[in-house]
């Protein structure tokens, strides 16, 4: 009976651990996500205001491109 009742604990943890892997994994999934989708309508609020579609290479001419836009003389 103390097997079965181990057994049962260790089944019962794993479930547990599984389940909280899972939704860590949903909830990281969600937030990166929020980012990419708030990233895009932030470029394209700024391509708006400037009257312009900016077209990115690359993520580091993005950055480069808003800290211009936040401190304009760098």
């Amino acid at each position: 009976m103390k097997d079965l009742y181990n057994i049962l604990n260790t089944v019962l943890l794993n479930t547990v651990l599984l389940n909280t892997i899972l939704l860590n994994t949903i909830l990281l999934n969600t937030i990166l996500l929020n980012t990419i989708l708030l990233n895009t309508i932030l470029l394209n609020n700024i391509g708006k205001f400037q009257k312009i579609t900016p077209k990115f290479c690359s993520i580091v001419e993005c950055k480069l491109y808003l800290r211009h836009m936040v401190q304009p003389n760098i």
